[in-house]
């Protein structure tokens, strides 16, 4: 069963990474964004010369996100070569489902 938490304050965070493999980086950060109770809004995955990637998202985090902690536990996978935060927006509020 899923229940609508109240709304929290939230902020969208800019994810700009550039990625080794395509493939094991995309999925490395979005399993962490998943695991860090993050919403995706959009992800853009473009190929570099050579092998590499960029990979653009979007993600809903909470209000007063430290994006210097993100970057760091973003950028620990080895398959990750760079990763750029910055926060766009503020919203007001964002449902947060949980599961019971």
């Amino acid at each position: 069963m899923i229940d609508e938490k109240p709304a929290v304050q939230a902020n969208v965070l800019l994810l700009s990474t550039v990625v080794a493999d395509p493939f094991d980086g995309a999925i490395r950060i979005l399993c962490d964004a998943q695991r860090f109770g993050f919403t995706l809004r959009e992800l853009h995955l473009e190929p570099l010369a050579g092998e590499k990637s960029r990979m653009k998202l979007e993600l809903l985090v909470p209000a007063g996100a430290d994006t210097e902690l993100l970057r760091s536990r973003f950028a620990r996978h080895g398959a990750v070569v760079s990763v750029e935060p910055r926060i766009a927006e503020s919203r007001a509020s964002s449902p947060i489902a949980m599961e019971r």
